[in-house]
């Protein structure tokens, strides 16, 4: 949108504002705002009447889908307020959706010529009222808290109930394995404190490795007795690239508590605010980190809604900061757990924003990684999209290719081209390129088995499902193998779904003597039993 098209926005908000203030329903503001601007079409006069920017518009959108479906986006929203005149016409029941978060009748949203072009099906939906809408109310006022508006900060919002304190047993443990690792009395005061808040004895093996400065000042942040300074988010940002390493090695379990504890922390402290913008913008930076960290790992746990709270927590922080990477980066994890799921066209919706977002990164990284994301998808899409997700994987590699120059973003530490083949690996073998799958996986399982054991098993499994394509059991089993030893040593849900998941597909040969193994290895590592 022009700088124009913002300023006019913004008076439009500050006038409906105005007129709400004064007692004036949405309906009565829309009719001034359309006297005023001529050349806006209903939609998104109503969308001004309500003091809605198109961002918030579509959020709440989303939020009343009553299936919990909906996904639209900015851009869809302004493609639909442009029509006629170019854009797209809006589906009958997208109208009936925003005409209640807009606080409207259905038909107001459409021009007598617009209403004419539905079939008389849809002409019923825009009809109907709306439940909870009633003609003439007054509107919301513009005034109202932050708290549970859906374009509240994720710290600004009520929380809910209060994450459970640790339970008196845990407490205890805590103490006991404390007085075995330090001898320091103060010292080992300051790190029961910061482990009570930050996750428990889990905690521990992170926080003992921080230096007593850094042990003292952070302690005095969570407690509350100290302000929060740039070495303390320095200190926080040091925390989670252990983390990250953690759930590389091992998985979500060991660290996703820490993780979230921290995500409160900072949240409380955004939310006590009295800091320097610099200072917290930074820390908003933070919690968008954190929040996408703790998103993956509650995905890579199967709790997708857990997941989907929090992605959406952190794109809300990251729109806070304008921050296009960020933004790009959570449109493209929201977009790899749909794909996983088996909703394409919410993927689609989430991938294909990424790659909006991304063209105002500065970071060549980041524009590799949408570009990965978007491949994925595509590859899941159908072979029609077989261009156009091998192009995108032309992309990807080209970055990961070139010599590292760059400090890239903190995500995107685990850049490198063997975790980017590995995503080849999945595109090659959802498109049927079997033989370019099974080659591209040689090249990058040795790398992937000492650095990334989860990307290697999946890798492996990945292989497997090919084999089993091409009827060559007895490999398909070995590969099966390999790729659920992991599962000893790394708690990923998701991991251990994919293994009984490519289990099921050699059902037709279960006699055989190596599937035979198979199935004698998964008793052994006590994974029968469990959901597929």
């Amino acid at each position: 949108m022009t700088s124009e098209g913002h300023t006019t926005q913004r008076h439009c908000r500050r006038k409906a504002e105005a007129l709400g203030a004064r007692g004036f329903t949405v309906e009565q503001i829309a009719v001034i705002l359309a006297l005023d601007h001529p050349s806006f079409s209903p939609l998104r006069v109503y969308r001004c009447a309500a003091g809605l920017t198109a961002r918030t518009a579509a959020d709440l959108y989303n939020q009343a889908d009553p299936a919990g479906t909906a996904s639209l986006r900015e851009s869809r929203l302004y493609d639909f307020e442009a029509w006629p005149d170019h854009g797209r016409r809006p589906p009958a029941w997208t109208l009936r959706l925003l005409a209640r978060v807009y606080g409207t009748a259905t038909r107001n949203l459409v021009t007598t010529e617009v209403y004419a072009s539905y079939p008389p099906k849809e002409q019923e939906v825009v009809d109907a009222a709306v439940p909870g809408v009633a003609s003439g109310r007054s509107r919301v006022s513009m005034e109202r808290s932050r708290e549970g508006r859906a374009d509240a900060l994720p710290w600004d919002q009520d929380p809910g109930p209060a994450a459970s304190a640790p339970s008196p047993q845990a407490t205890v443990e805590l103490f006991h394995a404390l007085s075995g690792m330090e001898a320091d009395v103060k010292r080992r005061d300051l790190l029961f404190q910061l482990a009570l808040a930050l996750g428990g004895t889990a905690a521990l093996p992170l926080l003992r490795r921080l230096p007593p400065a850094e042990t003292e000042r952070l302690a005095r942040v969570v407690t509350q007795s100290g302000r929060v300074d740039a070495q303390t988010v320095t200190t926080i940002e040091t925390l989670i690239a252990h983390c990250r390493q953690l759930d590389d090695t091992h998985g979500p379990e060991k660290v996703i508590a820490v993780i979230d504890a921290q995500r409160a922390v900072v949240g409380d402290l955004l939310a006590k605010g009295g800091m320097p913008e610099a200072l917290r913008e930074r820390l908003i930076s933070v919690y968008a980190n954190l929040s996408h960290l703790s998103g993956w790992q509650h995905f890579d746990l199967l709790d997708h809604a857990g997941a989907a709270t929090r992605y959406d927590d952190g794109l809300r922080a990251a729109h806070e900061l304008s921050d296009a990477t960020l933004i790009a980066h959570l449109h493209g994890s929201i977009a790899n757990m749909a794909e996983y799921r088996g909703q394409v066209p919410r993927a689609l919706d989430h991938a294909y924003a990424a790659q909006g977002w991304v063209r105002s990164s500065t970071s060549p990284l980041q524009q590799g990684t949408t570009a990965l994301m978007l491949a994925r998808v595509l590859a899941s899409a159908g072979k029609e999209k077989t261009g156009a997700s091998l192009r995108a994987m032309a992309r990807a590699t080209e970055v990961a290719d070139r010599i590292r120059s760059e400090k890239g973003p903190a995500h995107l530490y685990w850049w490198t081209p063997e975790r980017v083949q590995h995503h080849a690996v999945f595109c090659h073998a959802r498109l049927g390129r079997h033989d370019e799958a099974l080659g591209t996986a040689e090249h990058t399982l040795p790398t992937l088995k000492r650095t990334c054991p989860r990307e290697y098993a999946f890798a492996q499994l990945e292989c497997a499902g090919v084999l089993i394509q091409k009827r060559e059991i007895d490999s398909a089993a070995g590969r099966i193998l390999a790729g659920m030893e992991v599962t000893s040593v790394h708690s990923s849900a998701r991991l251990v779904r994919s293994v009984l998941k490519t289990r099921e597909q050699l059902e037709p040969w279960a006699g055989s003597r190596h599937v035979r193994e198979v199935d004698e290895r998964l008793r052994g590592l006590g994974l029968v039993g469990q959901s597929s």
